[in-house]
């Protein structure tokens, strides 16, 4: 019997498929699409950009069939944080995609025709809808105790400390992003401020906005407030943030040279210090995480009791309530 998890993972499966067959065109040595690019110039990238939608292809098998439950849990949650992460912001984006078409070269400086676009960062959105819910449906399965989870009970001082130094350093990248995003070109680099669209500083907001939701996620997870909330919903917004800000950042970083050849070193050293803030902060995020899910699942692992909900005596009638089992 098909499931509905089945039938999207399915879905974010098909999803991939037409990026990936432009990309084996341009590896292979076709031109669809192409306007004025040599492709063998960028061959390693394009097998690069491959390998990654191949991560995501097989990924989305992986929460789709029997066999992905029983794999083991770093091997779909590490590569679901990262493909997470990198789609999310293009989700977002998708509703602007016309516009930021608009802003796409035309003419004699095209690089590609206008339509590869829509279906490339179409794609990507469809991937990234397609995807998160598949995961959603999959920890469900997987991991029903750490849904019916309460974020109750003390914090742990040590996951409180790095939380601050985690928050900090992405409240220092939030207002980095946000403050480009309205017009500043303070530490931003030349090949980044050279005539951007309209497309270009809603991105660079969303890169911003990013780095809030990990600050505000982790702050709620680790401080428990308020409390007695459902664990997953502080638990989403420092997957979602923490992602974006890591994927992003290294992909920058990755392409630093490529963007920013042309510029002098000096120009682009506050901008490699944010793309540094962003990793640190989103690694820090991710571990603390992680600590609060094992902790959960430990807990329900002894009894299950405590890792759902903090059990309260009804003095008059001596029953134990609050407790629910995943």
């Amino acid at each position: 019997m098909t499931t509905t998890r089945q039938l999207v993972g399915l879905g974010a499966v098909a999803a991939t498929f037409p990026y990936l067959a432009l990309k084996l065109n341009w590896i292979f040595g076709g031109t669809v699409g192409v306007v004025g690019a040599d492709m063998d110039e960028l061959l390693v990238a394009n097998i690069a950009t491959v390998f990654m939608d191949l991560i995501v292809l097989v990924t989305a098998l992986a929460l789709t069939r029997p066999w992905g439950l029983r794999l083991p849990a770093p091997v779909v949650i590490v590569p679901m944080w990262l493909a997470s992460g990198m789609l999310a912001p293009i989700v977002l984006l998708a509703p602007l995609l016309p516009t930021l078409l608009g802003d796409a070269p035309a003419g004699d400086a095209a690089f590609l025709r206008s339509w590869v676009y829509a279906v490339v960062y179409g794609g990507f959105a469809l991937q990234g809808v397609l995807l998160m819910a598949a995961f959603v449906l999959y920890t469900r399965a997987r991991w029903p105790q750490v849904w019916a989870a309460r974020n109750t009970g003390a914090g742990d001082p040590l996951a409180l400390g790095l939380a601050v130094v985690a928050s900090v350093l992405a409240l220092g990248v939030a207002a980095a992003y946000l403050s480009w995003a309205v017009g500043s070109t303070l530490g931003m680099p030349p090949g980044l401020t050279s005539a951007p669209g309209a497309g270009d500083s809603v991105s660079i907001g969303i890169h911003g906005l990013a780095a809030l939701l990990t600050a505000a996620g982790l702050t709620w997870l680790v401080r428990r407030l308020p409390r007695d909330r459902p664990v997953m919903v502080p638990l989403g917004m420092t997957w979602v943030g923490a992602g974006a800000m890591f994927g992003w950042a290294c992909w920058s970083l990755v392409t630093l040279g490529t963007r920013f050849g042309a510029d002098d070193v000096s120009q682009v050293v506050v901008y490699v210090l944010v793309l540094a803030a962003q990793v640190t902060a989103a690694v820090l995020a991710a571990v603390i995480a992680a600590y609060r899910v094992t902790g959960l699942a430990r807990q329900a692992d002894l009894g299950g009791d405590a890792a759902v909900a903090e059990p309260t005596i009804d003095g008059e009638h001596g029953r134990v309530s609050g407790v629910h089992r995943g």
